[in-house]
């Protein structure tokens, strides 16, 4: 179910916002992750602190998902997707009931397609490197991030600074701040541009904190907390790009295929950090992460393209600069 949620929930708020500040609506999904991360963490901590059990402490997830599913009962169909479905008479009495009649003409829905699609279109030619882009930047996003702070207490113990359990704490929270801060900033200074700074900033500070043995604390924990915090700014783009650069007959399939993607990467530095440390030491193990979330800034910089106040039926056309001046070249 969490699985599909990724697949579901921002594509369908896409599909209803308009052009203009759509970037900053999607972003309010990441923002409430973070903020329910840190909230699961705060709790757990107490329960475990009033000797609560562990099964009651589970059994809590299942208070807001209740209140999530109450929330979602009379949600209307997306008008995008029964346009791809050709219902055009369906999605427009939804558009004018919710969204007004100049939504249909505004957010050009009459644009839509009503090509069946399938799965291998995502490796067409026109899609292929869209479908490559947001596997490798959510990966590389991902990988150090849940590397780093699933195991943040067993990382500061090795590099011998503050308490891990107030470090998971401040993480978070700090990384709740930068989410915020991504959702105020996006529209301002584009996707592209946005995504592009901010890993660059995670290769410098997780090379720093692996490449310098002797920093001093201050300098480590600078260090993290600068990573947390533009990793979650960066973070909100997952809930963005994918659900923007794919028409809308894939909309779904392309975002469950780099959300996908992002959990192998997930799990592998989950599994892998602790055997990196045990075999290489901290150092060489956080260096790895660096080059992960370089391999992000290359990619984004190489296949992003620019999706600012586009319509969800131009977005999908539109080229990374440096593709986009290739094809006009020839």
């Amino acid at each position: 179910a969490i699985g599909a949620e990724y697949s579901i929930g921002p594509p369908m708020l896409a599909e209803f916002s308009p052009s203009k500040g759509r970037g900053r609506r999607l972003c309010s999904l990441q923002v409430c992750w973070y903020v329910g991360f840190l909230a699961a963490v705060l709790v757990a901590y107490g329960m475990v602190a009033l000797g609560v059990d562990w099964r009651l402490i589970l059994a809590t997830g299942a208070v807001p998902a209740l209140a999530t599913l109450l929330l979602r009962y009379g949600l209307p169909e997306s008008p995008r997707w029964l346009m791809s479905q050709g219902r055009d008479q369906e999605a427009r009495e939804i558009v004018n009931q919710n969204l007004g009649e100049d939504y249909f003409d505004d957010e050009d829905l009459a644009g839509e397609s009503t090509k069946k699609p399938s799965y291998r279109d995502l490796f067409a030619p026109d899609l292929r490197s869209r479908t490559a882009f947001v596997c490798i930047f959510y990966t590389a996003l991902v990988a150090p991030y849940f590397a780093i702070f699933t195991f943040a207490p067993l990382v500061f113990k090795s590099l011998g600074t503050v308490d891990p359990r107030a470090s998971v704490v401040g993480s978070n929270a700090i990384a709740v701040l930068g989410a915020f801060v991504g959702m105020f900033v996006i529209e301002r200074m584009g996707r592209r541009r946005l995504l592009i700074g901010c890993f660059w900033i995670m290769v410098v500070t997780l090379a720093i904190i692996g490449g310098w043995s002797g920093a001093p604390s201050l300098v480590i924990v600078g260090c993290f907390v600068l990573f947390a915090f533009f990793n979650a700014i960066s973070g909100d783009l997952t809930g963005v790009y994918p659900s923007e650069i794919f028409p809308s007959e894939l909309r779904a399939t392309g975002v469950g295929l780099a959300s996908a993607a992002s959990r192998v990467g997930a799990a592998g530095g989950t599994f892998l950090l602790p055997i990196g440390i045990a075999h290489i030491g901290v150092g060489p193990s956080v260096l790895i992460g660096a080059a992960i979330a370089l391999i992000g800034a290359v990619a984004t910089h190489l296949l992003a393209p620019e999706t600012t106040n586009l319509t969800l039926t131009k977005s999908p056309k539109a080229e990374a600069p440096r593709r986009r001046d290739k094809v006009a070249a020839a």
